[in-house]
């Protein structure tokens, strides 16, 4: 009994050299359309995730710890203003309306991005919601304060941060989370899909190329001739095209992974530690300012610098060890553990210096309160001397943003790059695999003319 594999191959065998031809040219043509869609979807799938990393969610997280960073330094010189003479009151309402400037503005970007529902628009609400509440009762805070009412502008203020603190905050927090899982869950779905796609965008290639390549030794044992030109042109086009297209894929596979895990791995967790170390330090002034509550407002700080170093003033051999110990932790730490770009190393060694010496200022303003030197403990805390509170926080947030800075750069240079590259792909792709199949069409055409005549 003859198997249907067996009848299949003896038909193809005893087919005329002109079906055979037509044969070849219809599977070159199934193969080039093939590899279009192949490659298509796989051009078009790293592109939606470049850009829902690179335009999507980054922006947004981003956002959503700018707004963090700037409310929190809103609440601080909000303290600021109870707690100093008229010259630092200047001040404080100066960075005040700057920083409520930032908060206004971030909100409304926030609010034009929304891309994933309810997750981002209710944050937002609640943020415009709250800072409305938030500045209601600051200005009643300063009204009291204005009048002489030190007792009522306390209580106003802290009604104030309440708000700042269970409400905005964290609405703030979650804006940034529901962006972050979007943009975790699309980096971890694009590494999968890319690989197959790799797979699946070499395989059929390589089928093409085979089938262009049988097609020209069967016209060579049928006719003798050496060389059919247009498939010839075929299939040094599909073999060339084929290996730009499984190392265009390989490329935006890896311009992702440097745009998620190397660049934006660290501008996250450098965001954070902008957010929660302006909340740490008006902690220092709301310590200076509520007495009766500063136990509380005392572990507050304490509680922030753990998030940011299990060690707030580590020794240099610490920090500067090829490998960071176990007992060092935080958003530090994190960092440390993520250096990958020129220059990165030496900014983030100089931002975790630059906190240490914060917090030894920090430390010298509890002594003074504690030890009875009010005046003096206030004065450290909001003056603008060069080694008062102020100034050395300032000189760490400029370190800080040098590296956020080190690392967005990369990021905004490996998204574009990623971007164009698919672009010209998604360009070319269509294009190489029209003249793959008009090439074959034309040299096919013409053996098959002779038979004709």
């Amino acid at each position: 009994m003859v198997s249907g594999s067996t009848r299949l191959a003896q038909r193809i065998g005893r087919a005329s050299t002109p079906s055979r031809l037509r044969a070849f040219l219809y599977g070159v043509w199934v193969l080039a359309g093939l590899l279009f869609l192949v490659g298509g979807s796989a051009v078009l799938e790293a592109a939606h995730a470049m850009k829902t990393i690179g335009h999507d969610t980054a922006p947004s997280i981003i956002a959503a710890e700018e707004v963090s960073s700037a409310l929190a330094d809103l609440d601080a010189n909000a303290a600021n203003y109870l707690l100093g003479n008229k010259w630092h009151q200047a001040q404080a309402t100066k960075d005040f309306e700057r920083q409520r400037a930032v908060v206004t503005g971030k909100l409304v970007e926030a609010a034009e991005n929304i891309t994933y529902g309810d997750a981002e628009r209710q944050p937002v609400k609640v943020l415009f919601d709250g800072l409305g509440r938030y500045l209601e009762r600051v200005s009643e805070m300063r009204y009291r304060k204005d009048t002489g009412d030190d007792r009522g502008a306390l209580v106003s203020y802290m009604a104030a941060s309440d708000v700042m603190h269970r409400e905005m905050l964290p609405a703030s927090d979650r804006l940034d989370t529901a962006n972050y899982g979007h943009m975790d869950a699309e980096y971890k779905s694009q590494r999968v899909q890319s690989e197959a796609a790799e797979v699946a965008a070499g395989a059929v290639a390589s089928g093409l190329v085979l089938a262009l390549v049988w097609a020209q030794i069967f016209l060579f044992s049928r006719t003798r001739r050496v060389f059919n030109v247009p498939l010839l042109a075929a299939t040094l086009l599909a073999t060339g095209f084929g290996i730009y297209l499984v190392r265009c894929i390989d490329v935006a596979r890896e311009d992702l992974r440097v745009a998620k895990d190397d660049c934006f791995e660290s501008i996250r967790p450098l965001w954070q530690v902008r957010a929660i170390a302006y909340d740490a330090n008006g902690d220092e002034s709301r310590w200076l300012l509520d007495r009766r509550n500063a136990e509380t407002l005392d572990q507050a700080y304490r509680d922030k610098l753990r998030k940011l170093a299990s060690v707030p003033r580590p020794d240099e051999s610490m920090i500067t060890a090829r490998k960071i110990p176990p007992s060092y932790q935080g958003l530090f730490a994190t960092e440390l553990r993520n250096i990958t770009f020129a220059g990165e190393r030496e900014a983030t060694l100089e931002m975790i210096r630059a906190f240490a010496a914060y917090d030894r200022v920090d430390g010298k303003i509890r002594g003074l309160e504690a030890n009875g030197h009010h005046e003096e403990a206030v004065q450290l805390c909001i003056g603008t001397g060069a080694e008062e509170s102020n100034a050395t926080f300032d000189r760490f947030d400029k370190a800080l943003q040098k590296v956020i800075a080190i690392n967005h750069q990369v990021f905004d240079q490996t998204v574009a790059g990623g971007e164009s590259d698919l672009a010209v792909a998604e360009k070319v792709l269509p294009l190489v695999s029209l003249i793959v199949a008009a090439l074959a069409l034309l040299g096919i055409r013409m053996r098959l003319r002779e038979y004709a005549a």
